[in-house]
C-alpha cells in the first residue's frame, strides 16, 4: 500500500475545494504549460514507457464497423447546426470541478511476489466493520466477567478486549501472544492448496496467428536480410524453376529502385517475432509449453509442433459449444526444450490467404488454456474478425455491435474466472477494432497495443515476461468511519468501505482509490492519526487461498502546504493517468480533459524535488499524448454534427424547449448519458481505443 501523501490532509471548514474551469482552458493550458515543453504543437516527445500517437483520430479511415453518417437532409443539417453551436457554447462554458489533492491509496500487486510475515492463526475480524485486527490495533486486558447470585461467572471473557480503530466498536479477543499481528503487512492461509498440486515450472502459452491475406502487405527495411519461412527463395526453386534458365535468382529491379532495401510481409514479422520468442522461453523457461493456433477462413490448431494437427472449417466456426471442445479435447504434450525445431518448422511454413476467423479461433484457444491456471493466450492479428464467431464486419445497428460486445466480455470473463490472461498485438494499418477485443486483456490482466510489425519483437517479450501471480483476486479498503471513499467530481459515496473485484493480477496490476473527510465530521475527537487498511484476497496458481492485510497509519494535517510537500507523485501520476482513461471509455470526454488540467495544476506546485519533476514529466507524457488525441476526437464529432454534450444540464435545457415539460429530468440524463456513452465507445478507432486500454492499466514502475 503506497499513499498519495505521507499524510492525510483534511481541508479547514471554510476551504473551497471546487474551481471554474471550460474545456478550452483545459486545452490551451496543457498545451501551453511549461510542464510540456512550450506551446509548440510539434510532435510529441513520448516517454519511452509509453507510446504516444503520431497523429490524433476519432475514427480511423479504415475502421469498418463504424460508419459515417448518411448525407444529411435538410432537418438533419439544422439537427447538425443546432448541435454544433450547442457544442461551441458548451466547451466556452466555465464549470465547477473539484480541485485535486494527496488523498490517494494505490494498491501493488507485484507485491504479493513478496515474502511477508506468515500469520500462524486465523485472522481476527471486527464484529462490526469486518477491520481486521492488526500491528495498528491496540489491545487492552479484558475486566472480570459479571457472575450471577452464586458468585459463578456467567460467561466466560475473553483474554483481550480491542477497540476498533476504525469504527471504535469494542471486540472481545482471544488470542496466542505469537499470534498478535507485528508487522505491517500479513499473510494469512485461508484455504490449503488441493492434493493436486500444480507443476509451477511447467505453465502454458497460447500463440493464436492470424495468416489473413491482409498479413502479406510489406514493408521495406533498410539493408540486405536473409528471410525465413515459405517465401525464401531457395525454398522457392522447385515452384520456378523456370527462372534458371533466365539468370537463376538474381534480384530483378525497376528504374530508380533503391537496392539497398528489404520487402518483409507482417506475417514474416510476426514469425520472426514468435521464433525469437520460442528461442528465449528454450534458454530461460524450457519446461514452459508453447502451443500455435492460426486462422484466416479456417482455423488450425498445430499444436507443439509434433502433433497432428487439427482443422476446423464450415458452420462449425459459428458455434461456440464446438469450437470450445476442439480445444477442451486437444492437449499441448512437449515443453519447448523438446518441441522447438518442430514449432519453428511449422511456424515458417505458413502462408498467407482468405478471410479473418478471430473469434472461433479465440474460443478454441480458449479451451485449451483454461485448463492450465495461469496460462496465456496471445493474439496477433491485423484486422477485423469477419468469419464465424465474434464476426464484426456486418454491425449495422446497435442491436449487433451489443451482441459482439457481450461476446468478448464474456470470454474475458470467463479467462478471468479460469485464471487465464488474454493480450492482443495489432499490427498497424487496418483497424481491428480494439474497443472490443481489448476487452479481453482489460479483464484477464493482459496487454493490448498497437504496434509496427518491425518492432512487434520487443511487444512479445514483454508480454511473456508478465507472468500472472494469483487469480480471483478482490481488494478491501477500509477507512476511518469519519472518512469517505470518492468516486468521481460527481460521485462521492458516503462509505468508508470498497471492495474492487480485480481477477488475475501480474506484477504491473495496481488499483488506487481517492478519499476525503465526510462533510457532518466536525473533529475527529483529538485524533492526530487515522488508520488505513487494505484485504487483498487471492488464489495462488497451485490453488491456495490467502488474504494479505496490510494496515498504516496516516498523521493528519490541516495544511495543504504540508501534505504536498510530502507528496508520492508516482501515486498520484498513476491515479490521474487510470482515472482519465475511465472517464473516457465512459464516453466522458469534457471530464478526463478536466482532470487533466487538476492534475497538471497539483503537479506545478508539488513538483519540487529531481524525482517528483522526473514523475511529473512521466505524467505529463500521458497527460499530453491524450489531450492531443480527445481534444481532435472531439472536433470530429461537432464537425459531423454528432451531439454528444458533456454538460448534460445544459444540453438537455437546449433539447427540453422542444419536449413536454412534465419529462422526467433524471432519467433523461441518465439515458442521455447511456446513450452518449454506447455512442462513442461504438465510433472509437483502434488508436483512440489503444490509448485509453493502455492507460487504464498504467503500471506503478512506469512513474518511479
Amino acid at each position: 500500500m503506497d499513499c498519495g501523501s505521507s499524510y492525510v490532509w483534511l481541508p479547514e471548514a471554510n476551504y473551497s475545494d471546487e474551481e471554474e474551469v471550460a474545456v478550452d482552458d483545459a486545452a490551451q493550458d496543457l498545451w501551453e504549460s511549461p510542464m510540456f515543453g512550450g506551446p509548440s504543437p510539434a510532435p510529441i516527445q513520448s516517454n519511452p514507457l509509453f507510446a504516444v500517437p503520431q497523429a490524433a483520430n476519432a475514427q480511423s479511415s479504415d475502421n469498418h464497423y463504424a460508419a459515417l453518417p448518411p448525407p444529411a437532409q435538410p432537418q438533419a443539417q439544422q439537427q447538425a447546426q443546432f448541435s454544433f453551436q450547442a457544442q461551441q457554447k458548451l466547451m466556452k462554458k466555465k464549470t465547477r470541478v473539484r480541485k485535486a489533492d494527496t488523498n490517494v491509496i494505490s494498491i501493488n500487486f507485484g507485491t504479493l511476489m513478496e515474502n511477508v510475515q506468515l500469520s500462524t492463526g486465523d485472522p481476527v475480524f471486527c464484529g462490526s466493520c469486518n477491520a481486521v485486527l492488526s500491528s495498528t490495533s491496540v489491545l487492552e486486558s479484558a475486566p472480570e466477567a459479571p457472575k450471577d447470585e452464586m458468585s459463578t461467572p456467567i460467561m466466560s471473557a475473553p483474554g483481550r478486549v480491542w477497540k476498533c480503530e476504525f469504527c471504535n466498536a469494542t471486540n472481545g479477543v482471544d488470542i496466542e501472544p505469537e499470534e498478535i499481528p507485528s508487522a505491517e503487512s500479513i499473510d494469512y492461509i485461508l484455504e490449503a492448496a488441493p492434493n493436486a498440486v500444480k507443476d509451477l515450472t511447467s505453465d502454458l502459452i497460447i500463440f493464436v496467428l492470424d495468416i489473413s491475406g491482409s498479413m502479406c502487405v510489406s514493408y521495406e527495411v533498410e539493408g540486405k536480410i536473409k528471410l525465413k519461412g515459405k517465401n525464401n527463395l531457395a525454398e522457392m526453386t522447385s515452384q520456378h524453376a523456370e527462372r534458371n534458365h533466365f539468370g537463376g535468382y538474381a534480384d530483378q529491379w525497376l528504374p530508380n529502385e533503391r537496392r539497398d532495401i528489404t520487402y518483409v510481409t507482417r506475417l514474416q514479422c510476426v514469425q520472426a517475432a514468435i521464433s525469437n520468442a520460442i528461442e528465449t522461453m528454450y534458454k530461460e523457461n524450457p519446461n514452459r509449453k508453447v502451443g500455435l493456433i492460426t486462422f484466416n477462413g479456417e482455423v488450425s490448431v498445430l499444436g507443439d509442433g509434433t502433433q497432428m494437427s487439427e482443422t476446423v472449417v464450415g458452420d462449425r466456426l459459428m458455434s461456440y459449444d464446438q469450437m470450445f471442445k476442439v480445444g477442451q479435447d486437444y492437449e499441448i504434450q512437449k515443453t519447448v526444450s523438446e518441441a522447438k525445431e518442430a514449432l519453428n518448422q511449422k511456424l515458417f511454413q505458413l502462408e498467407e490467404t482468405g478471410p479473418t476467423a478471430l473469434g472461433p479461433a479465440l474460443v478454441v484457444a480458449l479451451g485449451i488454456a483454461t485448463k492450465v491456471p495461469g496460462s496465456k493466450i496471445v493474439i496477433c492479428t491485423d484486422g477485423l474478425s469477419n468469419v464465424g464467431l465474434g464476426a464484426m464486419d456486418m454491425m449495422y445497428d446497435d442491436s449487433e455491435k451489443d451482441k459482439i460486445a457481450e461476446f468478448y466480455q464474456q470470454i474475458g470473463l470467463y479467462a478471468q474466472n479460469k485464471g487465464t490472461s488474454i493480450s492482443v498485438l495489432s499490427i498497424k494499418g487496418d483497424d481491428c477494432s480494439i474497443e472490443n477485443i481489448g476487452k479481453l486483456t482489460e479483464l484477464t490482466a493482459g496487454a493490448v497495443d498497437r504496434v509496427s510489425p518491425l518492432e512487434i519483437t520487443k511487444n512479445f517479450q514483454s508480454i511473456l515476461s508478465m507472468p500472472v501471480l494469483a487469480t480471483h483476486v478482490t481488494a478491501t479498503l477500509r477507512l476511518h468511519t469519519a472518512m469517505q471513499l470518492r468516486v468521481d467530481d460527481s460521485q462521492v459515496e458516503s462509505k468508508d468501505l470498497d471492495i474492487k473485484d480485480i481477477g488475475n493480477v501480474t506484477q504491473d496490476t495496481g488499483v488506487t482509490f481517492e478519499y476525503g473527510i465526510k462533510k457532518d465530521v466536525k473533529d475527529f475527537g483529538g485524533l492526530t492519526e487515522l488508520p488505513f487498511q487494505v484485504q487483498i484476497r487471492y488464489t495462488k496458481l497451485n490453488g491456495m487461498k490467502c488474504m494479505r492485510v496490510i494496515s498504516r497509519n496516516l498523521k493528519i494535517t490541516n495544511s495543504q502546504e504540508v501534505a504536498e510537500e510530502h507528496a508520492n507523485l508516482a501515486v498520484l501520476g498513476m491515479n490521474a493517468v487510470q482515472n482519465t482513461a475511465k472517464l473516457a471509455a465512459q464516453g466522458d470526454y469534457s471530464g478526463a480533459r478536466f482532470l487533466n488540467l487538476k492534475t497538471k495544476s497539483l503537479f506545478g506546485k508539488v513538483a519540487k524535488t529531481e524525482a517528483q519533476q522526473r514523475q511529473a514529466a512521466v505524467w505529463s507524457d500521458y497527460g499530453r499524448a491524450f489531450e492531443q488525441e480527445i481534444s481532435t476526437v472531439q472536433k470530429n464529432e461537432y464537425e459531423r454534427g454528432r451531439n454528444y454534450s458533456d454538460d448534460e444540464d445544459e444540453c438537455d435545457e437546449m433539447v427540453m424547449e422542444k419536449e413536454d415539460e412534465d419529462r422526467n429530468r433524471e432519467g433523461a440524463v441518465k439515458k442521455k448519458k447511456e446513450q452518449k456513452s454506447k455512442a462513442r465507445r461504438n465510433s472509437r478507432g483502434d488508436q483512440t481505443s489503444n490509448m485509453v486500454y493502455q492507460m487504464k492499466s498504467a503500471p506503478m514502475r512506469n512513474f518511479k
